[in-house]
């Protein structure tokens, strides 16, 4: 009983200093999986985006095979005049997410298909 007797007057700075502990921890904790959070949702947007631009340029492939075929082999273009890009243009400012490697094509395919 007398260890209690000395401890007493500290109570509530006991009190206050394991309270405050708590709420460190518990921010440190929420932090740490705000940033988790974060970067699955940013490694899905990378995927989707990677997806759907895949898929566009696909779409254009087939459309230049499907015109170099059945088009007359004299003539020098077969190329869709007016692009498929919706997708590439809607997502422009979000290429970003994808890496250096991927831009890179990515940039090449669409341009290739503009200077036509």
């Amino acid at each position: 009983m007398a260890s209690w007797t000395g401890i007493q007057p500290f109570q509530t700075l006991i009190v206050g200093i394991i309270g405050f502990a708590g709420v460190i921890t518990t921010l440190w904790f929420n932090a740490r999986q705000a940033r988790q959070q974060r970067t699955l949702e940013r490694l899905h947007e990378a995927e989707t985006l990677r997806v759907a631009l895949i898929e566009e340029l696909k779409i254009s492939r087939t459309a230049v095979v499907e015109n170099s075929s059945s088009m007359d082999m004299a003539q020098d273009a077969f190329v869709p005049t007016a692009p498929m890009d919706d997708v590439y243009r809607a997502f422009t400012g979000r290429v970003g997410l994808l890496s250096e490697l991927e831009v890179g094509k990515v940039m090449i395919a669409y341009l290739t298909l503009r200077k036509s």
